[in-house]
């Protein structure tokens, strides 16, 4: 059971002091859960990267992963008198820091009369406001990260693998000047670059664009008559990539504020978010003639474990 929190408004009056209490405990007590019921489709960051496997107390102040590799390999045996191959493993390890992000919102005790005297519910919008705007900075760090705090984003991961946007016969990179087929290329190559280089170990799932890429691609025919869309036919014959997902935060992501694309397998062995703790609510406290109740999360940004299972396309 949620505890019950006393707040004593000096009226002069301890009847109404109390009642008005209990009106506030209960309030804020019928608000707190109303808030986690509210969806956010418009923040998608979460859609795109999946939270990590690997639990992370909220007391923590740094996420440490380690990635192994493996060295040496087994050989034909033609004299048992000398010693074997041997194989190793090796590690390499790497740590973020984890901040803190916080806000409040508040009720004034005339707020809570006036709510008591028509006999209707506080409002929970400041709540929702609250909790939105902490998934709102949570969102934008799953994209772009905070360098100066030491977070990666999804668009800012390092040592990915690039895939160099060829020039159509129109002489630009954009898919909007390009024919179907050179589109296509551009999809299929962003996908095999990954694959390919190595050598089959690492296949995306997923594809991200731009949304007026993805539109252009979704909405655009083959040609020749053909019914079928640039879109649907990469699905259908790629054989790797299964999702393909937009956004416009990718409109500038690339280099010199270009359009990107990006390849990856949205697998939480492969890209993680890190979120010690998710959004939370402290007892309200009275300040004033307000109560106030303060917010919290903290997050570790974007890690990715293996950089060479992501690929960057700029210049689409």
């Amino acid at each position: 059971m949620a505890p019950k929190y006393r707040f004593h408004f000096d009226s002069g009056d301890e009847r109404q002091d109390a009642s008005e209490s209990a009106f506030f405990s209960q309030q804020l007590e019928h608000i707190r859960p109303q808030i986690f019921n509210v969806l956010y489709p418009e923040l998608k960051g979460r859609l795109f990267v999946p939270l990590t496997t690997d639990p992370v107390h909220p007391g923590a102040e740094t996420y440490t992963y380690r990635v192994y590799n493996q060295v040496g390999k087994a050989e034909f045996a033609s004299d048992y008198a000398t010693d074997a191959p041997r194989v190793d493993i090796y590690g390499s390890e790497s740590s973020v820091k984890i901040r803190g992000i916080r806000d409040a919102y508040g009720y004034s005790i005339q707020e809570a009369r006036a709510a008591m005297m028509a006999r209707m519910p506080l409002s929970a919008s400041k709540a929702k406001a609250a909790r939105d705007a902490i998934e709102t900075k949570i969102d934008d760090i799953i994209f772009n990260g905070k360098s100066d705090l030491g977070l990666t984003g999804l668009l800012g991961i390092s040592s990915v693998v690039t895939y160099t946007t060829p020039v159509g016969d129109a002489g630009t990179k954009t898919f909007g000047t390009k024919t179907p087929d050179e589109v296509l290329a551009d999809l299929f190559g962003i996908v095999a670059g990954i694959v390919t280089g190595s050598s089959e170990v690492e296949s995306p799932d997923t594809l991200l664009l731009p949304g007026t890429s993805f539109l252009d691609i979704a909405t655009r025919r083959l040609g020749d008559g053909s019914d079928t869309t640039i879109l649907k036919h990469f699905l259908a014959v790629n054989g790797r990539v299964t999702t393909v997902l937009s956004s416009p935060k990718l409109e500038t992501a690339g280099t010199a504020s270009s359009k990107r694309m990006m390849a990856y397998r949205r697998s939480p062995d492969k890209i993680a978010l890190i979120m010690p703790q998710e959004f939370e609510q402290f007892p309200p406290e009275q300040r004033g003639m307000e109560v106030l109740t303060q917010c919290h999360a903290r997050t570790g940004g974007v890690v990715c474990y293996y950089p060479k299972s992501v690929s960057y396309g700029d210049y689409i």
